[in-house]
């Protein structure tokens, strides 16, 4: 099967949100209320015409998104430009259900969470490929830029059936732009307050059967904290800097008519000052007073490494499979030498690798049976070596922790989809199952349906889907911390929604109620007072409850208005009485405007708008060993281009900005690591 079949070049159906009925949020409301005032069909505009987008995460193949029961988001790489944001991490903000937070500025770590799930419980793929982190279970999501990416996929509940461990909350799939189907060329330059700047550069294009798309962007700033106060060299450091390069490539051969060979690389160096690292500290003169010390000299580096191959084919009518083998390496490593405010030092190198080969067959039956299977291979791997001055104890310790952990994981999974009642009736069941090298064999199904009433435009759906999430290293053999008898987690979740269009899909509402059980989640547990030592155990059990709302309308003449509201309700039961950054009530909001010969026959202008309430939530106290409220925000984003009407020597420019935090909020998204202040990028773009 060829590439081709993945792309798409439609507008995919927008995240939405309702109205609640809080006054902190009204500037939200306010964007929905007035997206929702359509014109009398007499007075209607010609809408933009909205193809399906064609989606590949939630059943392994591709499938519009109209014809998927899952409950999925997808970001083209056009919705994605409309925003101009420099990290796929602001992109995922307005997905509903999806929470982003971020340890302080840019670079800093940044956990993606759904369905009030923990961030070592949603799986992140590049192109199919697992990029969570064997000793800590998450993906950091901080440096990762969007240029490379054709489009972003998320499914929101367990897809453990098809991808296993860490897919309890869901699955984000970042997939890369090929160049089997798009012309592009393009590089642009941009600076910004705090020291800022970033340059990028794409392109993409095809040449007989061969076809190469690349992406090259590097951002530098100097933070936005404030100085030190340190001063250990002469002179003060405010240590919130982040430099960061990001690579991404993939070459496409056809050598058949049938089939076709990708080949897709990453690279990612970054490294970042951490002022918050020594946070505990007190510095404080005042009596009573508590300030934490911001750190000079605590640093982070990283290397991540990715390479893929794949071979599809399709050698007979309704027969396709696909082989492909990666390897994945995250070199991470840290260094916080002594200063006066925090005598201790601390070192660690920490490299994560992944093997992963799996081989897929799917057998399509007229047009109402899609049969898949397929077998996967992992194996991962961790080299520890950290060295903390604190844990010195003479005689007894040298302050110093290895370990090297490993496992394997075999798994094959199937699936059937039918298509019944001329397509209106859509019913999907498949299973997997894992053989894990240290936790023995894990089944997990799934069952999904969707049922489309044509005449009303109004559709029906309903899934569930168990999951689980294996232990992370740092869980089984971190010394003082890890427990080796710790079971796997495990999920069972259903959700039920309907979706509804007007006006010949002008106006789009889709509502989905969801419910999620984990049980023997995986907590540090206090096992010697005395000492204060704590151990992994699986002491708890969380239940997670909810409603996503999103509406979108377009209006025609290039304006849109749309939204994300997700109320969540959380109970531990067990373990913590909390679950901590998970907010009652979330919501986003946006209004675009993209339009062309405003000034001239041949420029184009695109504004966009971006709101986003984030409610209380309880967070752990950076100063004393309880939890304690992390107080609600509103945050404004602005983001536009204008293309000049005129060329040089048929070089098209634009000109583009971006501004997060309009109004200046102070806010933490993690309680004790400060939020970005009003921060933007303006520059030029050269289109070739």
């Amino acid at each position: 099967m060829r590439d081709s079949a993945f792309q798409t070049t439609a507008r995919p159906r927008r995240p939405g949100g309702r109205r609640p009925t809080r006054r902190q949020i009204a500037s939200v409301a306010l964007t929905i209320a007035l997206g929702a005032r359509a014109p009398s069909p007499a007075e209607e505009p010609p809408a933009t015409t909205v193809l399906a987008p064609v989606v590949v995460t939630a059943t392994r193949t591709p499938t519009t998104l109209e014809d998927t029961p899952q409950t999925i988001t997808v970001i083209t790489s056009d919705e994605i430009a409309a925003r101009e944001d420099p990290s796929v991490a602001d992109v995922l903000r307005e997905v509903p259900g999806v929470n982003v937070t971020q340890s302080g500025s840019r670079g800093t770590v940044t956990d993606v969470t759904i369905r009030g799930s923990q961030s070592n419980q949603v799986l992140t793929l590049l192109d199919g490929v697992e990029v969570n982190s064997g000793t800590l279970g998450a993906f950091d999501f901080a440096n990762i830029s969007p240029e490379g990416f054709d489009r972003i996929e998320v499914l929101r509940g367990s897809g453990g059936s098809l991808y296993g461990s860490e897919a309890i909350g869901g699955v984000i799939n970042l997939i890369t732009r090929s160049g089997a189907d798009t012309s592009l060329a393009r590089a642009s330059v941009a600076g910004g307050n705090g020291a800022t700047d970033r340059e990028a550069g794409e392109f993409a294009g095809r040449s007989g059967d061969f076809a190469l798309a690349g992406s090259v962007t590097h951002l530098s700033t100097a933070g936005f904290r404030p100085s030190a106060p340190v001063d250990t060299m002469g002179d003060k450091q405010n240590n919130d800097d982040d430099e960061t390069t990001f690579v991404s490539a993939r070459g496409d051969y056809l050598p058949t008519p049938t089939g076709s060979l990708h080949a897709i690389v990453h690279y990612l160096r970054s490294e970042v000052g951490l002022v918050n690292a020594s946070n505990f500290i007190n510095v404080s003169t005042v009596p009573g007073e508590f300030q934490s010390a911001l750190d000079p000299n605590a640093r982070q580096r990283d290397d991540f490494y990715f390479a893929k191959l794949e071979w599809e084919d399709a050698p007979r009518e309704g027969l396709s499979y696909r082989l492909a083998g990666a390897y994945v390496r995250d070199d991470q490593r840290f260094r916080n030498e002594p200063d006066p405010a925090n005598a201790d030092e601390t070192l660690s190198s920490i490299p994560n690798e992944l093997f992963q080969a799996d081989a897929q067959l799917n057998y399509s039956f007229r047009k109402w049976s899609v049969a898949t299977v397929g077998f996967e291979y992992k194996r991962k791997d961790a080299d520890v070596d950290t060295f903390d001055s604190f844990s010195v104890v003479p005689g007894v310790s040298d302050g110093r922790t290895m370990f090297r952990p490993g496992r394997e994981n075999y798994s094959v999974y199937g699936q059937q989809q039918l298509r019944l009642l001329d397509d209106a009736l859509i019913v999907i069941g498949g299973f997997r199952h894992d053989e894990n090298q240290q936790f023995g064999s894990i089944t997990t199904p799934a069952a999904d349906i969707g049922y489309t009433i044509w005449q009303t435009g109004t559709r029906f759906r309903a899934t569930y889907g168990e999951g689980f999430r294996a232990p992370t290293f740092n869980d089984l053999f971190f010394p003082n911390f890890g427990f080796p008898g710790l079971k796997p987690e495990r999920s069972s979740e259903w959700d039920v929604g309907a979706d509804q269009t007007f006006l010949g899909g002008r106006i789009r509402l889709s509502v989905t109620y969801f419910n999620r059980v984990v049980k023997d989640e995986i907590e540090a547990t206090i096992v010697d007072p005395v000492n204060f030592k704590f151990e992994a155990r699986n002491i708890g059990r969380v239940n997670a409850e909810g409603v996503e709302v999103e509406p979108s309308v377009d209006v025609g003449h290039g304006v849109r208005f749309g939204g994300a509201y997700t109320y969540l309700s959380t109970q531990s039961h067990g373990g913590s009485t909390t679950v901590l950054r998970q907010p009652f009530n979330q919501m986003s909001a946006f209004v675009q405007y993209d339009t062309p010969a405003v000034f001239a026959a041949d420029d184009v202008l695109q504004l966009r708008t971006s709101v986003f309430f984030v409610g209380d939530r309880q967070d752990a106290d950076p100063v004393n060993p309880s939890n304690t409220n992390n107080p609600q925000y509103t945050r404004v984003d602005l983001a536009g281009s204008y293309r000049f009407p005129w060329r040089l020597r048929d070089v098209a420019f634009s000109a583009f900005a971006n501004v997060a935090n309009l109004f200046d909020r102070h806010y933490d998204e993690v309680l004790g690591f400060r939020a970005r202040p009003l921060n933007f990028l303006a520059g030029v773009r050269a289109t070739f």
